[in-house]
């Protein structure tokens, strides 16, 4: 796409991992579903917000 080459990708990417603590990729996908999930759904106005690990509510991102 970007005429990267293979290895280059490959490298970067077990940097992320790395860097990450995870070892897979499906673990570290798992890190952004955990904290998508923690975004909670609702309103903190109307009550609805589920609180995330931080104590804030947030704001239902989606329709």
């Amino acid at each position: 796409m970007r005429g990267t080459r293979e290895g280059t990708v490959k490298a970067q990417m077990s940097a992320i991992l790395h860097k990450s603590g995870v070892k897979t990729r499906a673990e570290f996908l798992a890190l952004f579903m955990d904290e998508f999930i923690d975004l909670g759904v609702g309103s903190a106005a109307d009550g609805t917000a589920i609180p995330c690990r931080d104590g804030e509510h947030r704001a239902q991102i989606w329709d």
